[in-house]
């Protein structure tokens, strides 16, 4: 068959099979995209930051490398995700940095201010975690509720209570 999880199994066991092949940065790479498509943290964790070595601009990646290592839920991993996620901060800035937003731009104006409001929430949210697992619960709340307060969504409302609730703020 031709699932992505079979592709992946395709991939990784070629790699086992033949770990020095010239095509292995490229056979990474379409592991880790068809890894980020089936949220599998497993090969994420094993894979990703051999191919962010090589492509370390990949917003894509990035994201969902930071949050796969969030999910282990441990202090060096949530450290390696809050590095990964100010470079992700820093690249969404860069792309949008001679953006102007400005009122009655059209359509596409408002999908690119969108995007760029949905990308420095969703970086927050991350850094948000990423603190509270480290402990940081101050920084922890900071960051979910600026990232509600950028682009408003039921997780960043979940991040703000849990990091709030660990803080004993139960009644904000």
């Amino acid at each position: 068959g031709n699932s992505p999880t079979e592709l992946e199994l395709a991939i990784e066991n070629h790699l086992k099979e033949f770990p020095n092949s010239p095509r292995r940065a490229e056979l990474e790479r379409a592991l880790i995209k068809t890894a980020i498509e089936l949220n599998d943290d497993a090969r994420l964790l094993e894979f990703g930051e051999q191919v962010l070595s090589r492509d370390p601009d990949n917003m894509q990646l990035l994201e969902h490398l930071s949050a796969a290592q969030l999910h282990q839920g441990d202090k060096a991993d949530a450290q390696r995700a809050l590095d990964h996620t100010r470079h992700f901060s820093d690249l969404i800035e860069a792309t949008y940095q001679n953006e102007k937003f400005e009122p009655g731009g059209g359509p596409a104006e408002v999908k690119r201010k969108e995007d760029f409001d949905r990308g420095r929430a969703r970086v927050l949210l991350l850094e948000a975690r990423a603190n509270g697992l480290l402990g940081h619960t101050s920084d922890a709340v900071q960051s979910a509720e600026s990232s509600y307060k950028i682009f408003a969504s039921v997780e960043a409302a979940r991040e703000a209570a849990r990091w709030l609730s660990a803080a004993g703020k139960n009644q904000e």
